[in-house]
């Protein structure tokens, strides 16, 4: 093993505790409690990684209920059972919590003496790698319920450091969550600030206009792609573009990129301004317009290709409109609900749309974009964050990365 910083050492996670609790399941209805009521934590509301307190049900009336086990800020529980294997052990520290809120049967509360170890620390290093590991071949019960006894968390060995260096790793931490949470509100309230911009543009400038159909506005009508399967990443290849690869605001998703040959791929890669549409599922509508720096790419069946003409519409102008409340109403008029959910291409060439000057084109699409770069920029500052935090929580709580190096770089 390892030389251990100085001050830490490895401890058995019972040696450090000075209680666990265990909860309690009476007969409750399935909905949270009304404010005032008490009620019972499902053990959905720790599974996640984070504390839920609204996954909770009603304690019936003329129950008793047992004070004792009443959730409290500052807590550490547990999930000791599920029938789901690796969500056994799953832990949260408790920062704020509605009152009246008991222990269910199946989650634990772990009460650790904040002379050596402190409850904040304790919730980390519980959702850590290295802990996760442990827990996971501590599980007993081979058959229905998984489970993990008290005996058992009791037995896990903890690396504990000195409680002033606990406190400054929990506060690290601590911050960056914070700060992903600040970015997080940031892009969701930007979100709905680049909706409502879409919606006022083309409120304001489309009165009086021709409409046109997307077939008029393309080069053809729309083209189905192809129905070949998907193959791994190659960046050698032509990226495989799928209804699951579009992101909300019709951007592709790094993380589920796939291949598809040249061979196969070549009837169907997109040029620059090429616009996607879903055809089909719960996602029908969901739009996507290609840019060269997305890389080379081909379109899946799923999917109906329209190659819009700048000489009458800009592509990103008419993308915005596949984003807007208008078509969306179109759509919810007539997606056949028979089967599979799904519009035709026949029936998206059709559709028609509202098509001012250029100008008044490009100044809508300016518009967006400006919300588009802010939005940009708040995504990439969330995945770096995370990518911090996420890479950090291990390091710290191993002592590989110390307290005084991220100060120094935060």
């Amino acid at each position: 093993m390892r030389d251990l910083p100085e001050g830490w050492e490895i401890r058995r996670l019972g040696d450090v505790l000075t209680a666990i609790d265990a909860g309690w399941s009476p007969l409750c209805e399935e909905m949270p409690p009304p404010t005032g009521s008490w009620g019972v934590l499902k053990v959905s509301a720790v599974t996640s990684g984070e504390y839920i307190p609204i996954e909770s049900k009603t304690l019936l009336p003329g129950l008793r209920p047992n004070p004792s086990i009443e959730v409290r800020k500052g807590d550490i529980l547990v999930c000791r059972a599920n029938g789901v294997k690796r969500l056994v052990g799953a832990a949260v520290f408790v920062k704020e919590t509605p009152p009246r809120l008991m222990l269910s049967d199946k989650i634990l509360r772990l009460i650790p003496n904040e002379s050596q170890i402190i409850s904040a620390y304790l919730g980390l290093t519980l959702k850590s790698t290295v802990m996760r590991k442990q827990m996971a071949k501590l599980l007993s019960g081979g058959s229905g319920q998984n489970n993990i006894s008290q005996k058992f968390i009791k037995s896990l060995d903890i690396l504990i450091p000195p409680l002033g260096e606990q406190r400054r790793i929990a506060e690290i931490l601590e911050f960056l969550e914070g700060e992903i949470r600040s970015c997080q509100l940031i892009f969701d309230k930007l979100t709905a600030i680049r909706s409502g911009v879409i919606e006022d543009s083309f409120q304001s400038e489309m009165s009086g206009w021709p409409e046109c159909s997307l077939a008029e506005l393309s080069s053809g009508r729309g083209e189905y792609g192809s129905n070949s399967p998907s193959r791994s990443y190659d960046e050698r290849l032509p990226r495989y573009v799928r209804i699951t690869d579009i992101g909300d605001r019709g951007t592709l998703l790094s993380e589920s990129a796939v291949s598809i040959s040249w061979e196969t791929g070549r009837p169907y890669l997109l040029s620059e301004g090429d616009l996607l549409i879903a055809r089909t599922g719960f996602t029908t509508g969901k739009s996507y317009l290609y840019r060269k720096s997305d890389g080379i790419c081909a379109f899946a069946g799923y999917l109906v290709r329209f190659q819009i003409s700048r000489e009458i519409a800009l592509p990103e102008y008419v993308f915005l409109w596949t984003q807007g409340a208008t078509f969306s109403c179109w759509l919810g008029r007539s997606i056949k609900e028979v089967g599979q959910r799904n519009i035709s291409a026949r029936e998206y060439s059709e559709h028609r749309l509202p098509v001012p000057p250029i100008s008044v084109q490009q100044k809508i699409v300016n518009r967006v974009l400006m919300v588009d770069s802010m939005l940009d920029d708040i995504q990439a500052r969330l995945i770096k964050l995370q990518k911090i935090k996420g890479g950090l929580v291990d390091d710290l709580l191993a002592g590989q990365v110390r307290v005084k190096d991220v100060e120094d770089a935060l």
